[in-house]
């Protein structure tokens, strides 16, 4: 090899490596991208983020907290974690969270460069090999890169912003159904106790009408009143759309895992589930 051909050779190595080393890429892991989240949840609702990642494990399987959770009276700050870990709205928006951190990546990695060689001989035996080196790459992705990365920072920000605002959403929407459902249950108590009511009335009655006590017309009449306020009683039922509409935010749409009775709220402690 003459010395141009060597020198070609290390001018096409230089640049080669000169072009290597100012590939760069942005980390493929979301973790700094959800910490960002937890922190935008934590200032402005005051809650701790543990979503769960979107590929760990099955789509309809509980995870071990969420179990746990369950087995115990439901506070409504546990319905939130459960509505974290489970919900399947938030987990399909942490999953566009990965994309747009793989877009990022994608704009901030520069194309391998290419390299060819090539040699050429010569008819005549006393002239040595002609060598030709070369390194191509893509200058236009190379002058846009700056902008290419800010653009994809820009997009990763914007899905870490919806990000947090689908979580304070979420969040905000178990509470209202979960006191929602609190409500529909005080109202089916009170529907239950004016059914046993009205039953313990027709009893009465119908003992006094055995002794001669009580006419026929006001018996049939509080058999009548007992009849309406039992109709009522099964038609309305109002805790059941919201105990539904509880177990969808939670990711638990069948409502196996929610028991629809409650206890009466003591002073200064939140009702529970039990």
């Amino acid at each position: 090899m003459t010395a141009q051909n060597r020198s070609r050779a290390g001018f096409a190595c230089s640049v080669a490596l000169l072009f290597l080393g100012s590939v760069g890429c942005a980390s493929t892991s979301t973790r700094s991208d959800r910490a960002t989240v937890r922190d935008v949840v934590a200032k402005h609702g005051g809650l701790q983020f543990d979503a769960r990642d979107p590929g760990s494990e099955p789509r309809h399987t509980a995870t071990q907290e969420t179990r746990r959770l369950l087995a115990r009276p439901l506070s409504a700050d546990d319905a939130v974690r459960i509505a974290f870990l489970e919900n399947r709205d938030l987990r399909a928006q942490l999953a566009d969270l990965g994309v747009a951190r793989a877009d990022l990546v994608r704009l901030t990695t520069l194309p391998n460069p290419e390299g060819h060689a090539a040699v050429r001989m010569s008819r005549d035996p006393n002239q040595d090999p002609q060598w030709d080196f070369g390194v191509a790459m893509n200058l236009t992705r190379l002058i846009l890169v700056g902008k290419a990365d800010s653009v994809g920072t820009n997009r990763l920000e914007a899905a870490r912003m919806r990000t947090a605002g689908a979580a304070l959403t979420l969040a905000y929407r178990v509470r209202l159904a979960y006191y929602a459902l609190q409500a529909a249950q005080g109202k089916l108590a009170l529907l239950r106790a004016n059914v046993d009511a009205a039953r313990a009335s027709v009893e009465t009655a119908t003992e006094l009408h055995r002794v001669g006590n009580l006419p026929a017309l006001d018996l049939s009449q509080q058999e009548a009143a007992f009849a309406e306020r039992a109709w009522n009683f099964r038609r309305r039922k109002p805790a059941w759309s919201a105990h539904e509409m509880l177990g969808i935010l939670l990711g638990v749409p069948n409502g196996d895992d929610l028991d629809r009775r409650s206890e009466p709220v003591g002073p200064g402690r939140q009702r529970a589930f039990t």
